[in-house]
């Protein structure tokens, strides 16, 4: 099996936890893996995860000044 394929719960895990107002680095810290890995990730999967402004927990994350 290519280690380099990931599963799609770990899609899935990965880029809600980036939508919820996290930064790729945080993300990458969170789940142990490189920065590039996420930041590939984040731009080939981001229009199924597109963030809504109008939601308290994006508004409130830390990286928006929170």
């Amino acid at each position: 099996m290519n280690p380099k394929i990931h599963s799609e719960a770990t899609v899935e895990d990965i880029m809600l936890y980036w939508s919820k107002g996290h930064s790729i680095k945080d993300t990458a810290e969170h789940f142990d893996r490189s920065y590039r890995v996420i930041e590939q990730m984040v731009s080939r999967y981001s229009h199924r995860y597109e963030r809504s402004f109008n939601f308290p927990h994006i508004i409130h994350a830390k990286r928006f000044g929170a």
